[in-house]
């Protein structure tokens, strides 16, 4: 099964992947450092229409990863 993945949904993955990172790091430094990393990705701006996202690795492996998630 092949499943096709919306720039809008893989936002919304990442921001919640990143989101769980902070609330999972148990120092309040670790919880700074992931925040400053991904801010970018907690702090979407809905109304922005100009999002690139670069994959650095192959689409499959991203999707496998989503079908554990479900």
């Amino acid at each position: 099964m092949t499943t096709e993945m919306t720039t809008d949904d893989m936002v919304a993955h990442i921001r919640e992947w990143s989101i769980g990172k902070v609330e999972s790091a148990e120092s309040i430094g670790a919880k700074d450092a992931i925040y400053k990393e991904f801010e970018e990705w907690i702090e979407v701006d809905e109304d922005d229409k100009d999002i690139e996202l670069l994959l650095l690795e192959p689409i499959t492996e991203v999707l496998d990863e989503l079908e554990e998630d479900k």
